[in-house]
């Protein structure tokens, strides 16, 4: 891959390879934006839409407290045992000092994530989280669980504080390579790739389907933390799948993941953390046993070159990518001339005023956008800086089709705020 090729899937995949699955985020969806007040001179209302901001972020930090410490986790358990806790019981279970409980517990509860049982007065305060919360909150095998991406809020404000001020007057974004970022979008890739791509996608491709189930090769352009290589590993025993990645926190963790596969019969299924690389039990009995996975150094080894695959997949990477169009040249160079390019980007609208006024997450997508998307797209000179919602169909089979490598670019699927195209020439 050419340098400028590299630096520029580097931006892309340091943002953690794209946020597909944002808009699954519990309190996101369904909530459209409201309409703009006709009255220009309601302080009232601007008011209350200010201190509605910071009580949501205020409150995301409560969920990344809550998540890291494993506060839900233990909730979870006591509830299940005991119907309801204490403060002093989640202290004593969580191994958190029981002062501290008590207020996160206050805040939950005006929050809404935990029930305050009735009672009178302080004496003997008792909460309980029920199992619908349970779920989204604490089990990470659960269908619903949905607060992965919790865990990169702080990152994205402390970027707020410290670099988008000088991206703002200079123009010029700001790539990373943060852990907790990358970590986050990584967890809440795997829900999407084991309830959507696999189950539903896959089967609407076709012959390349059979084809691979025979053997063929696959290539995974921009990989980030291995779960879509080991998923399709798993998927297609006889064909060899091999990620490709530029990012040294992404290919440590992809490595890290496929390497314990030796070693993962002798460990039972659970949803503890382990290992350091945001790895459950259960990932490691996933990742067993792959000889046909492998992740390599973009840098080293240029997808092209290591071509021709059946199938190359791309999970949103192009709209945080400052020259995407490069990528369209890798994926082509790198395709069997009979082979698909499975693309998956973010379900954007066409232009700010659709997105605006009818994308039902645009709020929070545009802040993402500016925090990291955008900010990734825009760290080169002349990015291209698309953003989080500006890979558009319209955009895309622009990109695709425009320079004469394919010749059909159709939409297979959409959900969890995902698009997936299938390209072929």
């Amino acid at each position: 891959m050419p340098p400028s090729q590299s630096a520029q899937l580097a931006a892309a995949a340091a943002a953690g390879v794209g946020l597909g699955i944002i808009a699954t985020l519990s309190f996101q969806r369904g909530a459209r934006r409201e309409p703009d007040e006709d009255d220009e001179d309601d302080h009232g209302a601007a008011r209350a839409r200010v201190w509605r901001s910071i009580g949501g972020a205020v409150t995301a930090a409560q969920l990344y407290v809550g998540d890291k410490l494993g506060l839900y986790a233990s909730l979870k358990f006591l509830c299940e045992t005991a119907y309801a806790a204490t403060p002093e019981d989640l202290a004593f279970h969580a191994n958190i000092d029981e002062r501290w409980a008590r207020e996160w517990l206050a805040q939950q509860a005006a929050a809404g994530f935990v029930k305050l049982l009735p009672g009178t007065g302080d004496s003997r305060l008792r909460f309980r989280l029920k199992r619908a919360y349970a779920d989204v909150l604490a089990d990470p095998n659960h269908e619903e669980y949905d607060i992965s991406l919790v865990r990169m809020v702080p990152a994205l404000v402390q970027r707020a504080r410290t670099a988008l001020p000088e991206a703002f007057r200079s123009g010029r974004g700001v790539a990373y390579d943060d852990e907790d970022i990358s970590r986050a979008i990584d967890d809440a890739h795997a829900k999407h790739i084991r309830l959507v791509l696999l189950p539903v996608v896959l089967g609407k491709l076709g012959s390349i389907v059979g084809r691979l189930e025979r053997g063929g090769a696959i290539a995974d352009l921009g990989c980030g933390g291995g779960n879509l290589v080991i998923a399709l590993a798993r998927r297609f025993p006889l064909a060899k799948v091999v990620g490709f990645e530029v990012s040294d926190t992404a290919l440590a963790v992809a490595r890290k993941r496929l390497a314990v596969r030796d070693r993962a019969h002798r460990l039972r299924p659970s949803s503890r953390r382990v290992d350091g690389v945001g790895l459950t039990r259960r990932s490691f009995t996933q990742a067993a046993k792959l000889p046909n996975a492998s992740v390599v150094d973009a840098r080293e080894t240029p997808m092209g070159a290591a071509g021709p695959f059946d199938l190359v997949t791309t999970y949103d990477v192009l709209h945080d990518a400052p020259k995407p169009e490069q990528l369209v040249e890798e994926a082509a160079a790198a395709l069997a001339p009979s082979g698909v390019w499975l693309l998956g980007d973010m379900a954007a609208r066409d232009g700010v005023r659709e997105n605006v006024e009818q994308h039902p997450g645009a709020a929070t997508m545009y802040a993402f956008s500016t925090c990291l998307c955008m900010a990734c797209a825009l760290s080169e000179p002349g990015g291209r800086g698309l953003g989080t919602l500006g890979f558009s169909e319209r955009v895309a089979r622009e990109m695709v089709l425009g320079r004469g490598l394919f010749t059909e670019c159709r939409v297979l699927h959409e959900a969890d705020n995902t698009r997936w195209f299938e390209v072929t020439r």
